[in-house]
């Protein structure tokens, strides 16, 4: 369409997004620009360009750009109308976020940018203190999320699998490991595992500071491995691969890394962070048995209330946090099938706590340092640093990263423990286990 009308400026737009689904950032930028080059009053470039600079923490040229659409529209659009909202919230004036909202027509709105505006709205009223409204408007957030995608949460093919994994890993036992001798990696492998919202974002952040550090930013790598594996990876039939079959899947690993780091081969050590890959421990230890395990904790209520209160893209994993319960029925099986991990297989694997990490940051990072053979850089603790330098963050901690850190999150529960008393029979064995209040 560009070749045959270069002022098509809707083409440009819809190019930059397609660009953006595919992480190639410079080219997303560059064609929203040029879709406002030829025609400034396209409002959906705008939003987008908005969205582009607000996701990449450009808050500066972030707010240039809603000035100059508001500029053009003045109050009548109600795109970048949504778009101040997000402004506000960034610069963390949540009053003035509460105000706007309340003179802002849903109605014109598109459907696909209300689930994120309930969700500014609630985590506004969270910062001041109404927690009633907070939790309505995640509720709300959710809510539109169900309908719009049509989930039905009876019926989640991730919790069925899973379930189904656990039961294997119950009734199997796997047997020893026949081929000791397997191809030397050209780097140390390292898993970044938990449950989502426990600070593996920042973790990431503070590992990826390192210069021997290079960190996969929840690339489906491991998915790909299964899919060529080909099986459920139960003891069963992991213990039935063959030598050949597990160089085969090291190597495609190894590929697939080394399309990441352009064969740079100054990086000693790959830190693979995938949250939900501590459901695939077992999965991780067949292919590669010299990896060590970076297992990151939280509260289990403060980490099954974040991810409640989180604006996720969808997927199968990510619906179970649309519904309190369902989040903390998926927390007592995902961490169900790591004690089986735990217990089963002779694992290398250090435990590390968010409530720690952000209490005493050093500390805690020279002893992630020391298990992972890491020479001790100071500068790996300025995260804010490395954070900023950072093209695109991929999960929804992208603005919390390149701030400072803070504690108020670590007992939020508190405020919403009527939500959270359904939860309790799926939580209350892993705050014993894991030794919190």
């Amino acid at each position: 369409a560009i070749k045959l009308n270069k002022n098509y400026s809707k083409a440009f737009n819809n190019l930059g997004s397609l660009y953006l689904s595919q992480g190639e950032h410079d080219k997303a930028l560059s064609n929203y620009k040029e879709a406002l080059e030829v025609n400034p009053h396209n409002i959906e470039a705008r939003s987008n360009l908005c969205e582009y600079y607000e996701k990449a923490n450009q808050i500066s040229a972030f707010e240039r750009e809603v000035k100059d659409s508001e500029k053009l529209y003045g109050d009548m659009q109600p795109l970048i109308n949504f778009q101040r909202i997000k402004l506000e919230y960034r610069k963390k004036r949540f009053s003035n976020v509460t105000n706007l909202f309340e003179k802002l027509s849903l109605h014109d709105l598109p459907s696909d940018k209300l689930a994120s505006l309930f969700n500014i709205i609630g985590k506004s009223y969270d910062k001041l203190s109404d927690f009633k409204k907070a939790f309505e408007y995640f509720h709300k957030c959710n809510n539109h999320k169900i309908q719009s995608h049509k989930i039905n949460l009876s019926k989640n093919l991730y919790c069925s699998e899973l379930t189904k994994l656990t039961a294997d890993w119950q009734s199997e036992n796997i047997t020893e490991r026949k081929y000791k001798v397997l191809e030397k990696l050209p780097w140390s492998i390292n898993f970044l595992v938990g449950f989502p919202r426990s600070g593996t974002t920042l973790l990431d952040t503070i590992l990826r500071g390192h210069k021997s550090v290079f960190v996969i930013e929840e690339m489906p790598l491991l998915s790909k491995i299964k899919i060529e594996a080909g099986i459920i990876p139960s003891p069963r039939n992991l213990s039935a691969l063959t030598k050949n079959q597990i160089d085969d899947l090291r190597h495609a690993y190894i590929s697939e890394v080394n399309k990441l780091t352009g064969n740079r081969n100054h990086y000693d050590v790959i830190v693979d962070k995938f949250p939900l890959n501590i459901t695939n421990v077992g999965l991780i230890n067949t292919i590669f048995p010299e990896a060590k395990i970076l297992l990151v904790l939280r509260h289990p209520y403060e980490a099954v209330l974040s991810c409640f209160m989180q604006d996720f893209k969808m997927n199968e994993a990510m619906e179970n946090f649309l519904d309190l319960k369902k989040a903390s029925s998926l927390y007592d099986k995902v961490m169900t099938i790591w004690t089986l991990y735990e217990k089963n297989i002779d694992l290398e694997f250090h435990t590390l706590k968010y409530e720690d990490l952000v209490k005493d940051m050093k500390g805690t990072i020279k002893k992630l340092s020391s298990f992972m053979s890491l020479p001790w850089q100071e500068d790996i603790l300025n995260f804010t640093k490395t954070a900023k330098k950072r093209d695109r963050i991929k999960t929804p901690s992208y603005e919390q990263v390149v701030g400072k850190l803070y504690t108020t999150a670590i007992d939020r529960s508190k405020n919403y423990q009527k939500a959270l008393e359904p939860c309790s029979e799926d939580l209350d064995k892993w705050v014993e286990r894991f030794k919190y209040e």
